[in-house]
């Protein structure tokens, strides 16, 4: 079966989220009015929200947006963020106040 650039993008962020937090579960769920990806972590707080901009945004390679989240070093925003939002978005990484 063929995936499409966005369920690509999705299990990158996946295996991502595994490499550097192996004892974090991370459940998602999809924001029905917005069509953002919400990564929810247990038992660590961890929160991320992919927008649809990001998981839409290079269709053709879905790699390079993939590498976006190693550039911008998600994993360690997540553990600045304390629990608080981290947002992945085409300009980069935002951290709820």
């Amino acid at each position: 079966m063929i995936k499409s650039p966005r369920q690509e993008i999705l299990a990158g962020i996946r295996a991502y989220l595994h490499d550097h937090f192996p004892d974090v579960e991370f459940t998602e769920d999809v924001e029905v009015t917005t069509g953002n990806v919400i990564f929810h972590g247990r038992p660590r707080a961890h929160q991320i929200e992919v927008t649809e901009t990001f998981l839409d945004g290079d269709n053709e390679h879905a790699d390079h947006s993939l590498n976006h989240i190693r550039v911008w070093n998600l994993a360690r925003a997540l553990r600045e963020a304390g629990g608080r939002l981290v947002t992945v978005a085409t300009t980069g990484l935002r951290i709820a106040p």
